[in-house]
């Protein structure tokens, strides 16, 4: 296709698009690329609806993956990029709350009203420079205004996550929800139990990291959401919720969590355990637990210091203290001691290869089993506080040591 090693995701979409009109099909992007083109946002995917049967797509290009031939949706690799191409198409039955029970292919018209918010149901034509919309997306846009499509209690029995990207939305945009809408959104709101710990985190995690996550939270609050996402008594006046408020910016699924449980370590785990997070962001959660009251020593011992700071972490972990001390409105010498004890590092390495490592230990005579790795860090903690400076130094500590 002559595409460059670094195509973008929208030349990447109109490689997609072009080609299957060139092939006489219709072909639109379609949903949120055109909301966000719209509104003056760069789309991070595109998706193009058509006209095109999933098996004529995959005869089209080189490189598929059918990803949802039942429901008429296939994505075409084109570089790094997936360009996913779904056919027009009505949808009946929502048996599993998620997905179609059966479809029929059909017109634009017909296929955006199956959609989830009247500013996701629109279509762009490229080409012609021209927005297709059958559902008023383009005045709610405008008027920042998140709406269904058609019944609001319809489109959420279709897929109860809705209700979530409905407050996602809000969050990210800035917007408004519809008064019907949101009414809808309070009345199943217990049935967000019903979705996957997997799918709900996505969601949270998006408005976290929106420019208004505080307005989010408040959003489930208020309809009724966060009990059955959180499990947890939160409300309007929550300790949490404010300081979230008050740092008054986006973070990271991690950091909302744990500004939102800031006063509970045991709920932040076990939450982040439910949404079923990550080994690293599980371990970044009880990485900060431990580690927490380390802040409230700065003068600890150097090597104990040198550990602290040199990890991944501790950035994140001052962080959430730096804004827990500025929410309570206390100084934090402490951090201040810390950071100024951190800056004598700056340029240096933090953490040096250890003078000797476990074949040396044993050549001293170490019994091999668990002392061989007590000698080697009660070694390095003496190199780490520069109580030894050379190999030759460290080998007699060594062989001091297991002389006891």
């Amino acid at each position: 296709m002559g595409e460059g090693k670094n195509i973008t995701a929208r030349k990447a979409a109109f490689t997609v698009l072009k080609r299957l009109r060139n092939n006489g099909y219709t072909a639109f992007y379609a949903g949120g690329c055109v909301r966000d083109m719209l509104i003056g946002r760069e789309p991070k995917d595109y998706d193009i609806a058509s006209d095109a049967r999933p098996e004529e797509v995959e005869s089209l290009f080189r490189r598929t993956v059918s990803v949802g031939a039942q429901f008429g949706v296939v994505l075409v690799m084109i570089k790094a990029h997936q360009i996913e191409v779904a056919a027009f198409r009505s949808d009946w039955g929502y048996t599993d709350g998620r997905r179609p029970d059966t479809i029929t292919f059909t017109s634009p018209e017909e296929d955006a009203k199956r959609r989830d918010f009247t500013i996701n149901g629109m279509f762009f034509d490229p080409i012609e420079d021209r927005v297709f919309d059958y559902v008023g997306g383009r005045e709610d846009l405008e008027k920042g205004i998140i709406r269904t499509i058609g019944n609001p209690q319809e489109r959420f029995e279709e897929d109860f996550l809705r209700m979530l990207r409905a407050v996602r939305f809000s969050a990210e945009l800035g917007f408004e929800i519809e008064g019907q809408t949101l009414e809808a959104v309070s009345e199943f709101s217990e049935r967000i139990s019903r979705i996957s710990s997997e799918r709900i985190a996505v969601e949270l995690e998006k408005i976290f990291l929106s420019p208004s996550p505080a307005l989010g939270i408040r959003l489930l609050i208020q309809t009724g959401l966060s009990v059955g996402i959180f499990q947890h008594n939160f409300n309007e006046k929550s300790h949490g919720l404010s300081l979230l408020d008050f740092y008054g910016r986006s973070v990271s699924l991690e950091m909302g969590i744990l500004l939102l449980f800031i006063s509970d370590w045991q709920e932040a785990e076990q939450f982040a355990r439910r949404l079923k997070l990550s080994s690293k962001s599980l371990g970044l959660i009880e990485w900060c637990r431990d580690n927490y009251s380390k802040l409230d020593c700065p003068d600890m011992a150097l090597h104990k210091f040198r550990k602290l700071i040199a990890d991944e972490r501790f950035g994140f972990l001052f962080e959430l203290r730096r804004a827990y001390q500025a929410f309570i409105g206390e100084p934090d010498d402490n951090l201040q001691i810390i950071k100024e004890r951190q800056a004598g590092f700056a340029g240096k390495e933090i953490l040096p290869k250890p003078f000797i490592n476990g074949r040396d230990v044993i050549n001293l005579g170490a019994n091999p089993g668990p002392e061989i790795g007590d000698v080697l860090e009660k070694v390095y903690n003496a190199q780490l506080d520069f109580e030894v400076s050379s190999p030759e130094q460290a080998l007699k500590l060594a062989k001091s040591l297991i002389e006891l």
